[in-house]
């Protein structure tokens, strides 16, 4: 998980909104969610703000999973 947000990232990508999918015995087996579109996850951070938490990367601002 990213730092202080609801994103998460590995060496492949940045993803939002992950939620674990269970077996019947309650076991995960895996995430589903969506891949951030050009997120970079080697400087992808949280920035946090007054009211609402945005997170960056060298390029771009992102919020909701989306870049703005």
């Amino acid at each position: 998980q990213v730092e202080g947000g609801s994103y998460f990232k590995d060496k492949a990508g940045v993803y939002w909104g992950l939620s674990p999918n269970e077996d019947a015995k309650g076991n995960v087996i895996n995430f589903s969610g969506s891949i951030v579109a050009g997120a970079d996850p080697e400087t992808f951070v949280m920035v946090k703000g007054d009211k609402i938490d945005y997170a960056k990367d060298k390029s771009r601002f992102y919020w909701g999973g989306k870049a703005q």
